[in-house]
């Protein structure tokens, strides 16, 4: 765990939101293994009061990030990439404070909710996640390897 300071950093990221005065980073690198994600959630949580970001990519995490992501109300980065992380992505609050985020190579299935356009970052690639995308400023590395989401910048969807 690192701690730092937020200050205006946080503030310009966050679009003026006021920050809280320190931020709290979480990393746990390739190492941590067969981790729930309720279990990670208690790690993070024990003596904290913010979250800031978040890092657990290629790891065997398991379970429902969304219980984290949704009681966060200063999370800027989510980084889970490589997990095996599943939920519905529409039961997802994508807070006004998060910028990037990163589930690729999960077990994630729905569709993709329309408030990911806001997002700096986005990487849902190699999940389950089905639906038509609405105009986008990703590419299309940020979709491919899903079930059934089709659109630009992906193949039009079949009739």
């Amino acid at each position: 765990m690192s701690i730092r300071n937020c200050g205006q950093m946080y503030k310009e990221a966050c679009n003026g939101v006021e920050s809280p005065p320190i931020g709290i980073t979480k990393r746990f690198g390739s190492n941590v293994l067969l981790l729930n994600i309720l279990n990670v959630i208690r790690i993070i949580f024990h003596n904290t009061y913010y979250l800031v970001e978040f890092y657990a990519s290629g790891n065997e995490i398991t379970g429902n990030p969304a219980k984290l992501l949704n009681m966060t109300d200063y999370l800027v980065e989510f980084y889970a990439s490589g997990n095996k992380l599943k939920f519905d992505l529409e039961s997802l609050k994508i807070g006004k404070t998060l910028k990037d985020l990163d589930i690729s190579r999960n077990l994630v299935f729905g569709k993709l909710p329309k408030n990911v356009a806001g997002l700096r970052m986005l990487n849902v690639s190699h999940n389950h996640l089905c639906g038509q995308l609405l105009a986008t400023k990703f590419t299309a590395s940020a979709f491919v390897g899903n079930d059934c989401l089709c659109g630009s910048p992906l193949p039009a969807c079949k009739a």
